[in-house]
């Protein structure tokens, strides 16, 4: 009787002989809130039972005075803490150990190990621990939303998170914003959020944020995503696209018209100028006297001096200088 006692103490000591191992990973790592699948394969003697038995525990547990975190065993219970989220889905008849946590908390990293009961097969897998670490929950929901949005044209956005497993606690889904109706309700589902709104023009810029709480993780794992939220107006595109180019034609045409209305009158100053000058030339030309200087004239006219005053203009250049020439005569 009292080595009986005694036996599960021994059991907890013992080395594993080569027949009894685990193949499985020795660490592995969960955000918190997420699940995880740990593959594992245990091995043992040979043996005729058609029953067997399979828990997990965590290191130090005396296995006859602790619960499991999860087994298939109907007859014992698992753990408060770690009930709906450890569960053994691998079955120990066929060697599978393999452990399915959901809704990781932090207070779950630890060591465990796996222990089978399969007629005469009992053995607690003590060298063969695995890890658990749980981090903090850095994964973000991912936003849909047609871009861009239209003013005053109902619209609806989509929050989702790819990587939720199915099989645990589903999220709670929260949108804040300035363009969220504080009246209308958001349409959520299990694993995803929907917002539908109708957008204004003075939303264009603002920040939308769709965010996530996990309460199968005491509600601590939080996460969400930001976007900013463009809005055009009623105008057609098309629309504006064809004023701004006939704007344009226009303006292209009025800068030509003030081109050569400039070139005109240009023009007409240099043809009014040339038109001074000949004039200028001809009336010199009709009051001078050939072979007497102008300033003579006058000299001319005390002697009684008579001479033709018929003048025959001409007008010629050389090299850029204009000449006029007259030339005399008879009456």
């Amino acid at each position: 009787m009292l080595l009986l006692l005694f036996l599960p103490f021994i059991e907890e000591f013992q080395n594993s002989p080569p027949d009894y191992y685990v193949e499985m990973p020795a660490s592995v790592t969960v955000q918190e809130g997420l699940c995880i699948t740990i593959l594992c394969t245990f091995h043992h003697p040979p043996t005729n039972s058609s029953l067997a038995h399979g828990y997990w525990f965590k290191e130090g547990s005396r296995i006859y005075e602790v619960q499991p975190v999860a087994t298939n065993d109907p007859m014992r219970e698992v753990q408060e803490e770690f009930r709906g989220r450890f569960h053994l889905v691998g079955d120990p008849l066929e060697n599978n150990c393999t452990l399915r946590i959901t809704d990781a908390r932090k207070e779950d990293s630890r060591k465990y190990f796996f222990r089978i009961d399969r007629g005469e097969e009992i053995f607690s897998y003590l060298n063969y621990y695995l890890e658990l670490k749980v981090t903090d929950l850095t994964e973000k929901p991912v936003i849909y939303s047609p871009e861009p949005l239209e003013e005053g044209q109902l619209a609806t956005l989509v929050c989702l998170a790819p990587w939720i497993c199915r099989e645990g606690t589903p999220p709670t889904f929260s949108w804040t914003g300035a363009a969220v109706p504080s009246q209308q309700p958001n349409q959520t589902f299990s694993y995803f959020s929907g917002l539908s709104f109708v957008p204004k023009l003075q939303d264009h810029g603002s920040n939308l944020t769709c965010g996530m709480t996990f309460p199968g993780a005491g509600g601590r794992a939080l996460t969400e995503r930001t976007v900013q939220l463009h809005v055009t107006s009623k105008t057609d595109p098309l629309t504006v696209y064809i004023g701004a180019l006939f704007t344009c034609k226009m303006l292209v045409f009025l800068t030509l018209c003030l081109i050569l209305t400039c070139v005109k009158f240009l023009r007409k100053k240099k043809r009014a100028e040339d038109q001074e000058v000949q004039d200028r030339m001809e009336a010199n030309c009709s009051n001078q006297v050939p072979g007497v200087p102008l300033s003579d004239s006058s000299s001319s006219e005390k002697r009684n001096l008579k001479f033709p005053h018929y003048c025959s203009f001409t007008l010629f250049s050389y090299n850029s200088i204009k000449f006029s020439l007259c030339v005399l005569e008879p009456d």
